[in-house]
């Protein structure tokens, strides 16, 4: 089911923005949208080409684990966590590296009132 709303709100978003090209050429407009999934795989080349006169698609790299636990040390400067039992590179990659994870489960430690962040608090928070 989340496949195919995504799927109508790629080709929803995609028919919009030809329409105002098209209707608005005086007119700029900028919008700028985030996801953990590709559009791209979604658009059959020949729609891919159309639609690029007036969507213009970045695809992001991969956060590293050096930024990941930047994030880790920016985000610990007002929750104030002991890391003295995991390292933060183990922390980033336990949740793949990927920031909205890690802000989630950062969120997770506070709401579950941890001071310490271990092993133990990290599988809580992944088994859910």
């Amino acid at each position: 089911h989340k496949t195919s709303v995504f799927n109508e709100f790629v080709e929803s978003f995609c028919a919009m923005m030809t329409y105002c090209g098209k209707r608005l050429s005086n007119t700029s407009v900028l919008f700028m949208l985030s996801s953990i999934a590709s559009p791209l795989e979604l658009l059959s080349p020949d729609y891919f080409e159309k639609v690029s006169q007036h969507i213009k698609f970045l695809e992001l790299e991969s956060w590293t684990i050096d930024e990941c636990v930047d994030l880790i040390n920016l985000l610990d400067i007002h929750v104030h966590l002991n890391w003295t039992e995991i390292n933060l590179e183990d922390f980033a990659l336990a949740f793949d590296c990927s920031p909205r994870l890690i802000k989630n489960a950062l969120k997770d430690v506070c709401v579950l009132g941890c001071g310490t962040v271990d092993k133990t608090i990290v599988n809580r928070i992944k088994l859910g």
